[in-house]
């Protein structure tokens, strides 16, 4: 009887688990319309290195998630401390960049408003944690940033914890997003949910401008976009930790920021060469984290703000908003003292 009992228990839980699993592949999403991309660029905004732009970077904690060990770190390295062998809880950050002339551009939305825990029980699930106010959308409100303003959204990646603010977001602002051909391939895939990409977070229809064509060759960046046409804000491509990953440099009269998102999740990745446990190319997230290197070798002073960082938001009590540009944070690592 006790070992009928096991077969049926074992089969009925097989069978919960697949339909859980084919639920959340065959959950719909929001009609997604391909157009071609509208640079931001004109001959006014070309002044060379953007140096001479005075952007606004304003970084908003939208909340914090409790992200995995295997995660934020490959676990099999050999030389990894014990410290990095736990689950953390990181912060979930999404950033506004206002350039004097050209509006606004966000770069990934954050946690949404109310219950942001998100995944599908018992296979995968992220912890969450907000306060009222701290969503994206709130916050850009405070700081008096218009719907009208927001010329384009630029998800890094669209894992949770980067796009779950995006349905208020486009309900709020009728922006186009940028993204590569990959991640629009991934976000399209009945098998996003393999790749952690949650369908419920993109139940909004969606006008997409493609990158692809658009890459001009960077001696630094490799292939890169200048989003304004001045210099003063690259995206690049450093895939690994999905396939089509985006990362962000900021450049200013004041100084660089380097954005890492998830090609850095934290700071042990680049200190340690040692990238996310869960990639979708290991070989690809090496070079990624290569690419970061060079790129602190060759800017001087550079400041380099990663993904998930918890250090680096010391500063903060709670959820709240900061000016990267300005000295109010005090940062914990020396690139950004």
């Amino acid at each position: 009887m006790q070992v009928i009992y096991k077969i049926v228990f074992g089969a009925f839980a097989g069978l919960s688990l697949m339909t859980l699993v084919g639920c959340a592949l065959l959950r719909p999403i929001g009609t997604i319309s391909v157009q071609e991309l509208t640079d931001l660029d004109t001959e006014t905004s070309r002044l060379g290195m953007g140096t001479d732009t005075d952007l606004d970077v304003t970084a908003y904690v939208t909340g914090w998630v409790k992200a995995p060990a295997d995660i934020l770190i490959d676990q099999k390295a050999p030389t990894l401390p014990e410290s990095l062998k736990r689950d953390q809880w990181v912060p979930s950050i999404a950033y506004a960049v206002r350039h004097p002339t050209l509006g606004v551009v966000i770069l990934d939305t954050g946690l949404r408003a109310g219950d942001c825990d998100y995944g599908t029980r018992p296979i995968y699930w992220v912890p969450c944690r907000n306060t009222p106010g701290s969503d994206l959308v709130s916050q850009l409100k405070q700081t008096d940033i218009l719907p009208q303003d927001i010329r384009h959204i630029i998800p890094s990646h669209f894992h949770g914890d980067h796009i779950s603010g995006l349905e208020s977001l486009l309900a709020y602002a009728d922006a186009p997003l940028l993204m590569t051909s990959a991640s629009l391939d991934e976000v399209r895939s009945r098998t996003r949910f393999a790749a952690g990409i949650p369908s419920n977070m993109l139940l909004s229809d969606m006008r997409v401008e493609l990158l692809d064509t658009h890459w001009k060759e960077d001696s630094w960046l490799g292939e890169s976009y200048d989003v304004f046409g001045d210099g003063s804000l690259k995206i690049f491509q450093t895939g690994g930790h999905t396939d089509g990953h985006l990362s962000a440099l900021v450049t200013t009269r004041s100084r660089t920021t380097l954005l890492t998102f998830d090609a850095a999740h934290l700071q042990a990745n680049f200190d340690l060469s040692i990238p996310s446990g869960s990639t979708a190319s290991h070989q690809d997230a090496v070079e990624s984290l290569d690419i970061i290197k060079q790129l602190s070798l060759n800017i001087a002073r550079l400041r380099i703000v990663y993904g998930h960082e918890p250090t680096q938001w010391v500063c903060i009590e709670g959820t709240t908003k900061i000016d990267l540009m300005s000295e109010n944070c005090e940062f914990s690592n020396n690139e950004l003292e």
